[in-house]
């Protein structure tokens, strides 16, 4: 089937998986937190298209894909922002002229933030030194217990 002369529908307008664009506008929309209704009227499509849409395997990885980097995108902005949030929470434990249970919950928020850093460490180090273990097993040679 060959398009039209001109500008093609919105139908046409495919990506390289085959969606149509408002379907991927909708998608995108839903990622970012948006409902089904509000996702449809955004891609400018009947939800029950968007339903039916989403229900096809490809559809659904790329909706996950898409979630995946809106989060990816989060946790980059929070990891960014974690030292001017470092020195607000110790300024707001150290300041005295703060109430006391705000200075107490603030201090408790950094020793717990240190000690899961501290076994998350510990941890990371352990699967480091089990990987090379299981490496000398796989090659043959002794293992230090």
């Amino acid at each position: 089937m060959t398009a039209p002369i001109g500008r093609p529908t919105r139908e046409l307008v495919l990506d390289s998986e085959g969606i149509p664009a408002p379907v991927l506008l909708a998608l995108e929309a839903r990622a970012a937190g948006n409902s089904w209704k509000q996702s449809a009227e955004i891609g400018k499509i009947h939800i029950n298209a968007l339903r039916q849409r989403s229900k096809h395997a490809v559809v659904r990885e790329i909706l996950n894909e898409m979630v995946r980097d809106k989060l990816a995108g989060a946790t980059a902005k929070l990891v960014d922002a974690t030292p001017r949030l470092s020195g607000a929470l110790i300024a707001l434990a150290m300041d005295s002229r703060n109430k006391p249970y705000s200075r107490v919950n603030a201090m408790a928020l950094v020793f717990q933030t240190v000690a899961t850093h501290l076994i998350d460490q510990s941890q990371q180090e352990q699967l480091v030194e089990l990987k090379q273990q299981l490496d000398r097993l796989e090659a043959g040679s002794p293992i230090d217990v």
